[in-house]
């Protein structure tokens, strides 16, 4: 399909405010659809729920950085579905679905039916997911914030900031790279290269494991079930503010690796330990 144009100024998102590069008529939120909210400040607030427009999706959505106003409410979200018909994450050489935030406003958005294929938020602005899917969330600048409603199943976060709201049940791989961020629902592999996450899951149904290759982790809790396995082989971690006993089953720490005081109030507890030498082949 063509890809389409928000008319600038207007406050909602019904089919006839989409045109064609041409000024064509458009569809708006179609099955496959490719639309782009590319410039002005108007705040769109009506018409949300695009739920009932589509059958497998949208392709994409990309809200341009030349956007400032914000799209939808806490209350009043964009629902939509945004699906190639796969759940893969979006390359520059493929056309999974994908809602791209490259704006300085808000968006508030819930996944409908399989939800959104790829959730990213890019620019200066906030994404907000406020309820159903996304399968994978990638944040590069600006605040990513996804409420207890909702499922992260992967998410890789480069920089700006993120808060993951309380879930027992886990996501299943979270990669980060730089920028600050909060989980407080487990993930079952957490890969942390850089940047620092402050890991506060006062209450996981799902074990996690946690690769620290560089970063900072304060670890201010894991409670209920136990982190697997603690693999720290780079960067620094901090049990300090640690508020909920936390089990870890397997520790193992490479030589030179920073590990900051003790809990203070809740107990941490290793029950194996190890202990690698760069000069050595790992345990």
């Amino acid at each position: 399909m063509a890809t389409e144009y928000l008319t600038e100024g207007v406050n909602d998102l019904v089919s006839t405010n989409w045109k064609t590069s041409s000024g064509g008529a458009g569809s708006g939120f179609a099955d496959n659809a490719t639309l782009v909210i590319s410039r002005g400040g108007t705040n769109l607030t009506n018409n949300m729920d695009r739920n009932a427009d589509t059958t497998t999706g949208i392709r994409y959505l990309i809200i341009a950085e030349s956007f400032s106003g914000s799209v939808g409410t806490n209350s009043t979200p964009l629902i939509t579905e945004a699906s190639d018909g796969t759940a893969a994450e979006w390359r520059s050489d493929n056309t999974e679905g994908r809602i791209e935030h490259n704006g300085t406003g808000t968006l508030y958005v819930q996944g409908f039916d399989t939800g959104l294929a790829n959730l990213m938020q890019n620019g200066a602005g906030n994404t907000v997911l406020i309820s159903g899917t996304a399968t994978y969330a990638r944040v590069q600048r600006g605040r990513f914030q996804a409420e207890a409603a909702s499922v992260v199943t992967n998410a890789t976060l480069i920089g700006g900031s993120a808060v993951f709201g309380s879930k027992t049940t886990a996501g299943t791989l979270l990669n980060v790279y730089g920028g600050s961020h909060t989980i407080r629902r487990p993930f079952t592999t957490i890969n942390v290269y850089g940047g620092t996450i402050i890991i506060d899951v006062s209450n996981a149904g799902a074990a996690s494991t946690v690769n620290q290759y560089g970063g900072t982790v304060s670890l201010n809790g894991h409670g209920t079930t136990a982190i697997t396995a603690y693999n720290h082989l780079g960067g620094t971690l901090d049990a300090t503010r640690l508020s909920v006993d936390t089990t870890i089953t397997t520790f193992i720490s490479q030589k030179g690796t920073t590990y900051v005081g003790k809990p203070n109030g809740a107990t941490l507890t290793l029950t194996n330990q190890y202990r690698m030498d760069n000069n050595k082949e790992p345990i």
